[in-house]
């Protein structure tokens, strides 16, 4: 229909169609009880950080930065728009629980039918707009890696662009977002929020596509194009996060997918509880719809013989979106002394300042002859052997580094390298008498890293000829006797 549409330049008429076979909730789904902070009370609302909420929340509003005349649209049909907007927002934000109602703030699933018939534009037929339409969605869309270049090809399109035409073109190019470029979909949904604050004939569209396409993938029992699949179960949950698509339509899918969770329809339920299951559980308004579809999911689990993949898929959705409690680490109080010396060690591997190695060096050095070496309570010996040798097990390159330090210190403080190269020699022989499995897995990567330290301490002059044959002697000889040849040479 939307083809002819097209070719004939006409709108499509509304077609109203129920995405699932049973809009009544089932009164035996079982509940969840909510975990603390679930209901959205922090900083960042219904959202995991506060990074995530600013990227779903804060777009620019075209209606406030584009002026109305370049919009197209009527004053009256303006101000109307400004106001359903802070009404869905004051409903998102402080609604009472939907409990079983259908009506969640949001529109039901029937409603994404295409708009009523309208007059198109009198430029329809302009080259110009056209041409520059056709620009934005062949090259400009494509390209949105980030969310100024997505925020850029919204204004772009609502400056002039927005024909009824248009519109349907540019809700046909966010809906054919690649299967294997899943990283677009948040940007691609971005674009659809920001031009459906002034046009929200593009959401209508774009959600009554992913739903024509999971009826078209769901379509028999054929096992096929999971990629799809999974591109339309993550579109819908970003559309969801983004007030586009309405959530409505998510629990309709979630519903279908539950009356026969088997083989795709797994992937497909708990990719879209994935993505849009923790906004949904956090918001007020289906909180409770949302816990009932998880306790299915759960249900579900351990009353179908589900083989281990897909059971694995269910309990990390629902972890995923109800993560369990976990009690919070303690840090260890740290001294100021302590914590300034780790600083400095910190700055020395940090290769993004705009110092040379060799200043950094010189810097770390002044830093460290600072401390006060003969305090009772904390001397800076232990402290700065100790964060030396954590230096050298984080980065490698940032092993000469710490022997570059430490040869520096040498003639001012030898007892911090006296202490370095101890810990050094008692790991390595440790280490190594100590049978690989009763060690942990750590200990071989660390006796790497103090052997490059005990080298790059030879390069600096720190330890002797002597003194490195022998430590090379010890190993070699360990759990074993030395040949003849070598004890001679």
């Amino acid at each position: 229909v939307a083809g002819l549409a097209d070719a004939l330049d006409v709108d499509a008429p509304v077609l109203r169609e129920d995405l699932s076979d049973s809009e009544d909730e089932n009164e035996n789904d079982a509940t969840l009880t909510l975990y603390a902070g679930a209901r959205g009370g922090g900083a960042a609302g219904a959202f995991d950080d506060e990074a995530q909420r600013a990227f779903y929340e804060d777009a620019p509003n075209v209606l406030d930065v584009i002026p109305v005349p370049l919009l197209g649209l009527p004053e009256a049909e303006v101000i109307r728009l400004q106001k359903e907007r802070e009404a869905a927002r004051a409903l998102w934000k402080g609604g009472g629980d939907d409990g079983d109602q259908d009506d969640d703030g949001a529109a039901d699933a029937s409603s994404l039918a295409a708009p009523p018939p309208a007059a198109d534009d009198e430029d329809d037929a302009a080259a110009p707009v056209q041409d520059a339409v056709g620009q934005l969605v062949r090259e400009d869309l494509p390209a949105c890696h980030n969310r100024d270049r997505a925020d850029a090809v919204a204004m772009k399109f609502c400056e002039g662009l927005a024909t009824k035409k248009a519109q349907r073109r540019l809700a046909r190019a966010l809906f054919a977002c690649p299967r294997t470029a899943l990283e677009l979909l948040p940007q691609y949904s971005r674009v659809a929020a920001v031009v459906c604050a002034a046009f929200p004939d593009v959401g209508r569209a774009l959600c009554q596509e992913l739903a024509s396409e999971y009826r078209f993938l769901f379509r028999g029992k054929k096992q096929h194009n999971l990629e799809s699949k999974m591109r339309n179960a993550r579109f819908v949950g970003e559309l969801v996060k983004f007030r586009v698509a309405p959530p409505q339509l998510a629990f309709n899918l979630a519903r279908n997918c539950l009356s026969d969770f088997s083989h795709h329809a797994v992937d497909y339920c708990c990719a879209l509880i994935e993505t849009c299951g923790g906004f949904l559980l956090r918001s007020p308004v289906t909180a409770s719809r949302t816990a009932k579809i998880l306790g299915a999911m759960v249900k579900m689990k351990t009353a179908k013989p589900l083989n281990a993949r897909d059971a694995t898929l269910v309990s990390y959705a629902h972890d995923r979106v109800c993560p369990p409690e976990r009690a919070a680490r303690v840090m260890k109080p740290r001294s100021e002394t302590y914590r300034f010396v780790g600083y400095v060690f910190a700055r020395l591997a940090d290769a993004s300042l705009d110092q040379k190695t060799g200043e950094r060096v010189e810097a770390t050095i002044r830093a460290l002859r600072a401390l006060d070496w003969d305090a009772l309570d904390e001397p800076a010996a232990p402290l700065v052997a100790k964060h030396a040798l954590k230096l050298a097990r984080s980065k490698a390159d940032a092993v000469p580094l710490a022997a570059d330090c430490l040869a520096g210190l040498h003639q001012f403080r030898p007892e911090a390298t006296a202490r370095v190269l101890d810990s050094v020699h008692d790991a390595l022989d440790i280490g190594t008498s100590t049978p690989p499995d009763r060690r942990p897995l750590r200990t071989a990567q660390r006796l790497v890293a103090y052997a490059a330290l005990l080298g790059e301490c030879y390069n600096f002059s720190l330890v002797s000829a002597a003194q490195l044959f022998a430590t090379l002697r010890r190993l070699l000889s360990r759990g074993h006797a030395c040949t003849d040849a070598f004890a001679a040479g």
